[in-house]
């Protein structure tokens, strides 16, 4: 048999015995051990299974053995606790972080379709997107040829950040849809002020009056 056949049935093997399912509690231990083995600097591991527990994870598996993962989350955490409930929460945007792969087991496309899967389930909660942090340049340039995110270089909540931010929205705002939004948080703002000044006011006026 030609050693071409040989390689394409190889590759077809490889990609029917890696399954690319939803993460449970009892992966925990195999996600860690993935992302201890992918990054330079990883986090204490009790710290890692604090993020997971708040997290949406999707796991990818060769039998029983997880080879690779991706995580994904909408609130922040400290401590094993959710500490606030951030902007990007209220503007049902995800936070994806975590996505590793055993070095074995790389150029094979799991990456892909770890962040393919993660996407539908976003997508399918009615999620408006999702946004991250590339480590290099060179994975930033990735995450752009496979899903198109935008690079956010100068975005100013995100200077005091390590590596490369990246954002992706499933849908884009029309140009009056946008100008509603706008005119909305401004108003909100402004009613926000005005009440708060009166407020202040009345407070004042009356301890004037009890002296």
């Amino acid at each position: 048999m030609p050693k071409a056949i040989l390689l394409g049935s190889k590759s077809m093997l490889c990609k029917r015995e890696i399954d690319i399912a939803q993460g449970q509690r009892g992966d925990y231990n195999g996600i860690i051990l993935v992302l201890r083995r992918s990054y330079p600097y990883p986090e204490d591991p009790e710290v890692i299974r604090q993020n997971l527990l708040f997290s949406q994870n999707v796991v990818a598996k060769v039998g029983s053995r997880i080879v690779g993962s991706v995580s994904y989350t909408n609130v922040r955490v400290s401590k094993g606790e959710v500490v606030e409930t951030p902007r990007y929460r209220k503007n049902k945007m995800y936070y994806v972080w975590g996505l590793a792969v055993l070095p074995e087991y790389r150029r094979r496309g799991i990456a892909a379709r770890l962040v393919r899967e993660a996407e539908r389930d976003m997508y399918r909660k009615k999620a408006n997107g999702y946004f991250g942090n590339a480590f290099s340049e060179e994975v930033a340039q990735w995450w752009v040829c496979m899903f198109g995110v935008r690079l956010r270089r100068l975005a100013l909540d995100r200077l005091m950040t390590a590596g490369v931010p990246f954002e992706k929205r499933f849908r884009q705002e029309g140009f009056f849809e946008d100008l509603k939004t706008k005119c909305r948080e401004l108003m909100s703002s402004l009613l926000t002020r005005t009440y708060t000044r009166a407020k202040t006011g009345i407070d004042e006026s009356y301890k004037s009056r009890l002296h």
